[in-house]
């Protein structure tokens, strides 16, 4: 970018932080004293909205953190995090459900609540600027190690859920001011701080994550010192629009996020290519030397001249055919020795009197001429000079010729020759010196690529578990919600917060997908299957968004096709689920036909061929090449309209290539589209027991069970006490696995639910004490409740002793 472009870019970014700041202001102005008036209905959906939001940009903030470290990332990712669980608690509030168990009323409640979201979030804002100052000032030394941040943000947000569980809270409205909120400007003061902090930091001139960050506070501040500091009651025209604008400045930092993360991506992208060609390159010249030599060695054994060729250290590393039968020496007995380790004094004194050459540093031939001269037979040979690097790869490779005779060589005639190849070898060691720090910077540069994407798979199989875990209160509470008396205007919006959730999920799902393919740490299960089972599952699970649709789901089955196979079922059912859900969401009326077909391989293995039609709106053939590219979409506004992360197509594809198969699409605009794949498989077993579906059956009637809880969250303590005592269970709870080994021996237990993670004692390890424990207590049924996503989780989980096992959310 040009220093005029530059300019351009800085004036256009503060004339939108300016018209921002002034247009919401005098809006509000225009509009004060409207007569809406919200509900706690529409406030619990905005809540519900706003904390997937701010999950979202809290789990990319810091995935963004690990892939290159700095404070600023993790305090904003953290900051977004610990908002996103108090925005989730501040929407529970309003719930009738909880009422009775909170000690202060909706009133104070809810404001209250607000307050401290907010409170958060600036406060930790404010400290990402503080921290970006300590790390510009101390440069590494000056990094603040994340564990401290995730202890300090995890504790204020567990204290803030306590202080509104058990303290009363005092009046949120003062009518009698002239700002009815004044707790408001608190938060606002510390928004301000943050504005100010980073318009002096300078980066938004010229990075677009930094741009995208100023105007959310921009937008913050306005909604907080000037919307909700005036709103004189709940749900009033000031306190809707405040919560409208907080979702707009959340959405603001995620397109920031978007946009720097996408830049990251190709970058990688770029550093990869050029490390593989570098890798290539290599490999070319390393077997272009081993040709050279051995080229050399033909040549200069059948050299009329008695040739010994030392290295640069004086030991010979050749004696070619003719000095071996005058001097009785073998290639092997003189290579890596000196002439005085060779021969006796009196023959390694005569040994220059004879026609020879011997060259210092020459060590391969590219090639040789030879032609008549006055003195005989001339030969003239390219010597080639390989040069390595510290740890002995080659790098580069320099030349210089010389002609050898069958006469003797003058002294003078050789000096001058050794003189050259000197000077050749000191400026080609010159060269190697320059190669080899090359060499170890690009090492350096793969060591760090290796570090960022092993700390990035780690941290997002941690960051699933923790985003799993308020997932299942949020699904399960809503499940809750959905069984009771609702009008139809809260169910709807119940609804829409509950498919929110799940959209959440899959996202999150596609990220872990996609994070694991990259690092090639998918495994592949062999399995027996009924593949009309498995469609059949397929169809039952999007069926119900189909109806909404008016859009009917068809099967086509190829009437030889074996019924049973062998495979990894839940990859097969999880490519099927994103091409059928991707065919119904740009599908507005027809149908979406899924068919399979065969062939046959080799002995028992087949290839299995499936297809995915729809009547939809079809994709034009300049696009269809890159639908399977990570983040790819038809266009811009697909996104928009449609929304999804563009990840699905490229799991799809790799997964398919991953299972020995390959996937396409056959598409026009208006006409459809026919997503196919393929994958290998071999025939399979029936299996039984496994046939019954207990998802489609009612509760099975086993009669009232006493079943103990493991779980150290409060909201999902709360859900498997209402989930198990709808069906009649008695069901204590626990908050840690040194609990659950004490209750055991204190009663008799039918079942055991045991989280994994927990404070004090994990549940492995509750299951193994338990297990270690006399009597029949030691056989109790043990569940474990994961969040886990992870391969390898299930197999530790049974190592510890636990029956199996149910993922969350439940």
């Amino acid at each position: 970018m040009t220093e005029t472009e530059a300019r351009i870019v800085v004036r256009r970014r503060t004339v939108t932080y300016w018209t921002f700041g002034v247009v919401l202001t005098l809006g509000y102005a225009l509009l004060r004293g409207s007569t809406w008036q919200g509900s706690a209905q529409l406030h619990t959906l905005m809540e519900g909205i706003a904390t997937l939001l701010a999950l979202i940009v809290g789990v990319m903030a810091l995935v963004r953190f690990y892939s290159k470290k700095n404070n600023t990332f993790l305090f904003i990712g953290t900051a977004f995090l610990g908002t996103g669980f108090l925005d989730g608690y501040h929407a529970l509030v309003t719930s009738d459900y909880f009422k009775a168990y909170l000690p202060s009323d909706l009133s104070s409640l809810i404001p209250w609540s607000w307050v401290a979201s907010r409170m958060f979030l600036a406060l930790l804002m404010y400290l990402s600027y503080l921290a970006w100052t300590r790390e510009d000032r101390l440069g590494r030394a000056g990094r603040i190690n994340e564990r401290a941040v995730y202890l300090i943000a995890g504790t204020l947000t567990l204290a803030s859920f306590l202080f509104f569980a058990f303290v009363p809270l005092p009046r949120a409205y003062y009518p009698e001011f002239w700002f009815h909120r004044p707790e408001e400007f608190v938060p606002a003061l510390f928004f301000l701080l943050t504005l100010v902090g980073y318009l002096r930091k300078g980066a938004w001139r010229h990075d677009a994550f930094e741009h995208w960050l100023v105007l959310s506070l921009v937008v913050g501040l306005v909604g907080q010192a000037v919307f909700m500091s005036y709103s004189g009651q709940l749900f009033d025209f000031e306190f809707d629009a405040a919560h409208s604008l907080k979702k707009i400045s959340y959405i603001c930092v995620l397109t920031g996020l978007l946009i720097n993360m996408s830049s990251i991506f190709r970058q990688a992208e770029k550093h990869r290519s050029s490390l593989l060609y570098e890798v290539e390159e290599r490999k070319r010249t390393e077997d272009a030397l081993k040709e050279s030599e051995e080229r050399f060695r033909t040549v200069i054994n059948h050299s009329p001249a008695k040739i010994h060729i030392k290295d640069a250290r004086g030991r010979y590393t050749l004696v070619n055919q003719q000095a071996e039968k005058l001097f009785g020496v073998t290639d092997e007995e003189a290579r890596g020795k000196t002439s005085d380790e060779i021969f006796p004094p009196k023959i390694a004194a005569a040994f220059t009197g004879h026609d020879q050459v011997v060259l210092e540093t020459g060590q391969v031939v590219e090639q040789e001429e030879e032609w008549p001269g006055e003195d005989g037979i001339r030969t003239y040979l390219t010597v080639k000079f390989p040069i390595r690097d510290v740890s002995g790869r080659i790098t580069a490779v320099g030349a210089i010729g010389t002609d050898i005779t069958e006469r003797k060589l003058g002294e003078e005639e050789l000096s001058i020759r050794v003189l050259e190849l000197e000077d050749t070898q000191g400026r080609l060691e010159a060269q190697a010196g320059d190669l080899a720090q090359l060499s170890e910077e690009l090492a350096q540069e793969r060591d760090r690529a290796e570090a960022a994407t092993l700390a990035k798979s780690e941290f997002l199989a941690t960051m699933s578990h923790e985003i799993r875990t308020p997932m299942n209160g949020v699904l399960g509470m809503t499940g809750l919600l959905l069984d009771t008396d609702l009008t139809g205007e809260q169910l709807k919006f119940v609804r829409a917060a509950r498919e929110s959730a799940r959209a959440l999920l899959t996202i999150i799902d596609d990220i872990l997908d996609f994070s694991k393919l990259e690092a090639g740490k998918i495994e592949l299960e062999d399995t027996d299957f009924n593949l009309d089972r498995e469609i059949d599952h397929v169809v039952s699970l999007i069926s119900a968004r189909a109806s909404d649709k008016g859009i009917g789901v068809r099967t086509d089955r190829e009437a030889d096709l074996p019924e049973w196979l062998r495979a990894d079922s839940g990859r097969l059912r999880q490519i099927l689920l994103n091409l059928v859900g991707n065919a119904i969401k740009f599908t507005e009326q027809g149908s979406v036909t899924i068919s399979a077909s065969h062939r046959m391989l080799d002995g028992e293995a087949l290839e299995l061929h499936c297809e995915v039609r729809d009547t939809g709106i079809g994709i034009p053939a300049d696009v269809q090449e890159k639908l399977f590219s990570q983040f790819a979409q038809a266009d811009s506004s697909t996104s928009r309209k449609y929304g999804g992360t563009g990840l699905g197509l490229s799991i799809c594809q790799q997964l398919a290539e991953l299972m020995g198969g390959e996937i396409g699409v056959e598409s026009a605009p208006g006409e459809g589209s026919t997503f196919w794949f393929t994958i290998r498989c071999k025939l399979g077993e029936p299996t039984h027991g496994a046939e019954v579906d207990l998802g489609s059956q009612a509760t099975v009637a086993i009669g009232a069970l006493r079943i103990l809880v493991a779980e150290d969250n409060h909201v999902n303590q709360m859900l498997m006490i209402a989930l198990l005592g709808k069906t009649g269970h008695h069901v204590d709870v626990v908050g840690n696995g040194l609990e659950a080994v004490r209750a055991v021996q204190t009663a008799p237990y039918d079942l055991v639910l045991m989280d994994v993670q927990m404070p004090e004692m994990d549940g492995p390890t509750a299951t193994k004490e338990i297990r270690r424990l006399v009597g029949e207590v030691r056989d109790s049924p043990i569940i474990a409740l994961t969040a886990n996503a992870m391969a390898g989780h299930r197999e530790e989980y049974l190592a510890a002793g636990m029956n199996d096992y149910v993922s969350k959310p439940i």
